[in-house]
């Protein structure tokens, strides 16, 4: 049963892993990977578009000569209407010169310089007429904080550049007197203007004092104010101090309580009398009170003396309260009684509180009248101070502007334009030349790269080395002839084979180590790497079985057995049918190694077999064999590759130079989706820079320092028949190292 394998790394395109793993390679064996073999084209055509990419820039533009003239302008100008003095250094310097900037690239200056007798005599006949044409050539700059303005005019020919350069300055210069004259026009109407606006405020000002004169001195308007300020304030402190006396009478300042509403405690406080008689009648109330608590009637005569007494009291204190709460204007008069002479205290503080408010009020409105017109003759003086300063320094600007004519100039020629000696594009056009030269070069290395991307088949062992994602690489073979016979081919390939199964035994655990061997598509070298490790393991000592399960392609059985054999009648089919598993096993020539062949079964028999069926086979090689090797067909093209690589305890994919990249992205895809576990991938059909450039170039080199003659004689080769039937990788590992009937006898 297959196993389910959630690996997060499924998802992968394995040619566009993102992060590649340490033996993966970086970006720049990527790179190296498209263009190895490809250099030669790509520095040819390189090197071809880069001497056309310099001679069009180069050529690109024609010989363009530049002269310049500089004019000197001054952060400095005469202030004509500057009230702070004549000259002050321009507080808006930068914005000028780039308005005069402006006016030197404008139809004000273009215009009269391309009509102007010295352009009309040496300019083409484009140039003549042509105002777009003639601008062209004008280059205005200004660097900030210098005092020049470059005027720099470029043209095909070096005279037209001169005179070019030439007649813009001196428009521009004609442009800036015409300009300065009439800013002296409108300076002299500004201030002949600004003289009689201020006469007329002088008069008017003058004419507003007199006014006021008629009504106060403006001489003793100020002691006056004085004096009404200190009686207005003393008004206003005697009418606080009667306010305060009220206050203290628990009557307020304002007059909303009525006189007849003043209770007898308050008239009490200012009127011993009628303390006394209070205090009195308090006595005669106290006085009754206990005789009724002893029980004495109302008609007990010491009762009735004293209610008698009370009464005329009573009446008594209605009547001094009375004359004490007087009448509403403030005078008394008494009911019935002319002759009293009582007063009312509360009414004289009120009708002085009254009289005192009203003379506050009149002294303060007189004080702000008086202060008002101090204030306005005060701002009046100032004033005409001020215009008459004003006048005084207008009509002096206006003297001096009529002597000097106008201002002095903020502009004027430094240098004219010289005839330039060599064109002004030389050095840009060497500059294009070499642009064009890289832009060509890279363009040529840039059309190889991309085809080396569009080339979707492994050409080199970094093809496959960086392309692996997380499965490693365990080695590479060399390419090999068919017809071998270079003793120091047969050990570089024997050694290949010998580190990649150092390098699975590494990993084997300790029982039968079962390894599937399949490959991306057919013709990669799985069944030759099958038989050469399968060698190599018997070799090591390991007693070890090769399984041929590529039941459509059968080249395990046909290569390592003699079409001779009768036993071939017997293999996988009827071992996993129930045939015993020793009558199915064949011995080979090799010491330690058998094989399980496909016996009699026909291609159509492929899928007879079952995962279970494979399941029990490999377990009971497991038992017989230390080391099982499983030669399946391709992993896209067969279903006993699927059912062995799910089984296997490890799966060796092979593959081959020329193998397309997308096929073998989905293989290994395909084995991780499974549950297969990947012992790793082996390049097959490597060249000599392959093998050099790989992690396994100490082959080659400890070849490289044995003597021939000790490799002809480790090399014994096998006979012909037998090595045409191997092929050149197992006829390497078979040869390389086999023991010659001498050595058998010496070890008898």
């Amino acid at each position: 049963m297959m196993q389910q394998n959630n690996d997060p790394r499924l998802d992968q395109e394995l040619f566009l892993d993102e992060h590649p793993a340490a033996d993966s390679g970086s970006h720049a064996l990527q790179l190296h990977s498209l263009m190895r073999g490809r250099y030669r084209w790509a520095i040819a055509l390189g090197l071809t578009l880069a001497t056309l990419g310099a001679l069009a820039g180069f050529f690109s533009q024609g010989d363009v000569y530049q002269s310049t003239s500089l004019i000197g302008v001054s952060p400095v100008s005469q202030r004509i209407l500057s009230d702070r003095g004549d000259v002050s250094i321009a507080s808006h310097f930068d914005s000028w010169v780039q308005r005069q900037l402006a006016i030197i690239d404008g139809p004000k200056v273009l215009e009269p310089a391309m009509t102007s007798n010295e352009w009309q005599t040496v300019a083409f006949a484009a140039y003549r007429t042509n105002y777009e044409l003639f601008g062209r050539g004008l280059s205005v700059s200004h660097k900030r904080g210098q005092e020049v303005i470059a005027i720099s005019y470029r043209a095909p020919v070096p005279e037209l550049a001169q005179v070019g350069a030439n007649v813009i300055t001196a428009a521009y210069k004609a442009e800036l007197e015409r300009s300065e004259q009439l800013q002296d026009s409108q300076r002299q109407r500004v201030l002949e203007n600004r003289k009689l606006d201020l006469q007329r405020k002088i008069e008017k000002l003058q004419a507003d004092k007199r006014a006021l004169s008629t009504e106060h001195n403006e001489r003793t308007i100020g002691d006056e104010l004085d004096r009404i300020t200190l009686v207005r304030d003393q008004l206003e402190a005697d009418l606080n101090r009667t306010r305060l006396e009220l206050a203290e009478l628990g009557v307020s300042a304002n007059g909303e309580t009525p006189a007849s509403e003043f209770s007898l405690e308050q008239l009490a406080t200012q009127d011993p009398r009628l303390a006394n008689m209070l205090q009195t009648r308090n006595k005669y109330e106290s006085d009754i009170e206990y005789m009724t608590h002893k029980g004495m009637g109302e008609r007990h005569h010491e009762v009735r003396d004293a209610q008698a007494a009370l009464d005329t009291l009573n009446s008594q204190i209605e009547r001094l309260a009375n004359s004490l709460r007087g009448s509403p204007d403030g005078s008394w008069s008494p009911d019935g009684d002319s002759n009293s002479d009582a007063t009312s205290p509360i009414l004289a503080l009120r009708s002085k509180e009254k009289r005192l408010s009203t003379q506050h009020e009149d002294a303060k409105a007189e004080t702000q009248h008086l202060a008002m017109i101090y204030g306005q003759m005060q701002t009046i003086t100032t004033n005409l101070k001020r215009r008459d300063q004003e006048l005084s320094h207008t009509i002096t600007l206006l003297d001096n502007l009529r002597v000097e004519g106008q201002a002095a100039g903020r502009a004027k020629i430094i240098r004219t334009g010289g005839l330039p000696l060599k064109p002004f594009n030389l050095d840009k056009r060497k500059q294009l030349a070499a642009l064009g030269a890289m832009a060509g070069l890279c363009t040529g290395f840039g059309l190889v790269l991309i085809f080396g991307m569009s080339d979707r088949s492994l050409r080199h062992f970094e093809d496959a080395q960086v392309g692996l994602g997380s499965a490693r690489m365990l080695g590479v073979l060399p390419e090999l002839p068919d017809d071998l016979t270079d003793p120091e081919q047969a050990v570089t390939a024997s050694h290949c084979v010998h580190q990649i199964r150092t390098l699975l035994q590494i990993d084997r655990g300790p029982d039968g180590f079962i390894l599937s061997v399949t490959g991306p598509a057919a013709g990669s070298g799985k069944t030759s790497l099958t038989m050469a490790l399968g060698m190599s393991f018997a070799s090591s000592g390991s007693k070890t079985l090769m399984i041929d399960c590529d039941i459509v392609g059968g080249g395990l059985t046909r290569r390592m057995l003699d079409p001779n054999n009768t036993k071939q009648s017997t293999g996988v089919i009827e071992a996993c049918n129930g045939t015993a598993f020793s009558d199915c096993v064949i011995h080979t020539a090799f010491p330690k190694l058998d094989i399980l062949p496909i016996g009699s079964a026909l291609p159509s028999q492929a899928g007879d077999l079952s995962p279970a069926a494979v399941k029990k086979l490999l377990a009971k090689a497991r038992d017989e064999y230390d080391t099982v090797l499983v030669d399946t067909g391709p992993v896209l093209g067969s279903l006993e590759a699927a059912m062995v690589s799910a089984q296997a305890d490890k799966t060796v994919v092979i593959v081959s130079r020329g193998d397309q990249k997308p096929i073998v992205s989905k293989s290994l895809s395909h084995l991780r989706s499974i549950g297969a576990d990947l012992a790793g991938v082996v390049f097959n059909h490597a060249d000599q820079v392959d093998i050099e450039r790989s992690t396994y170039a100490s082959v080659t080199v400890s070849q490289t320092r044995r003597q021939d003659d000790t490799v002809l004689n480790e090399v014994q080769w096998i006979d012909r028949d037998t090595s045409n039937r191997y092929g050149p990788l197992a006829t390497a590992v078979a040869s390389y190292g086999r023991k010659t009937d001498d050595d058998e006898d010496n070890q008898g």
